[in-house]
């Protein structure tokens, strides 16, 4: 399988995974610098593993949105 996969392809490959998340999700991620991400012209290119991992949780993190509001 690739490892640098557009953000359509990763999409896909995150639907295999068992982890539906939509290509915006994954496009709004990029923009907020939450996923790494490399450009060939104006292309996004992800890697694989480093995706999987963020969805997972693999290194332990807590990727929930932070609650904003008054309490």
């Amino acid at each position: 399988m690739a490892q640098m996969l557009s953000i359509r392809q990763m999409a896909e490959r995150l639907k295999e995974e068992q982890l539906p998340v939509s290509e915006y999700t994954l496009r709004i991620l990029v923009k907020r610098g939450a996923i790494p991400v490399r450009y060939a012209g104006s292309k996004a290119l992800l890697y694989a593993p480093n995706v999987l991992n963020y969805f997972r949780c693999s290194d332990g993190c807590d990727n929930r949105p932070v609650a904003s509001g008054k309490g």
